[in-house]
């Protein structure tokens, strides 16, 4: 499927969008997140936050290269949850409220 027809799927509200995404670009968007995060587990978890901010982010963006799109979203997903996840109990988590307001300040 084109470009075109998956940001129209998702600006059309069609779940079907967020099932044509992984099928063309889900193993890139998986290398992205596994390379900063080093985590199959929190790679995954990102990937699927991306699909969420891709459904909505669209409307209103109409992105112009829906690769470059989505993977900038899952590059700053992956950092601010590499950031914001605890390394110890010493060192408490971001809270989730918190995390969603930089990310939607990011995007």
């Amino acid at each position: 499927m084109e470009d075109n027809e998956i940001i129209r799927l998702y600006w059309d509200r069609n779940e079907q969008a967020v099932k044509e995404t992984p099928e063309k670009y889900g193993r890139y968007y998986k290398a992205i997140a596994r390379n900063i995060l080093l985590s199959e587990e929190d790679a995954d978890e990102c990937v699927n936050d991306t699909y969420l901010k891709a459904w909505n982010s669209m409307p209103p963006q109409w992105p112009a290269q829906l690769a470059a799109f989505l993977g900038k979203i899952t590059r700053i997903l992956s950092w601010l949850f590499m950031i914001c996840k605890p390394t110890s109990e010493a060192a408490p988590a971001i809270p989730s409220t918190m995390l969603r307001h930089r990310v939607s300040l990011l995007l």
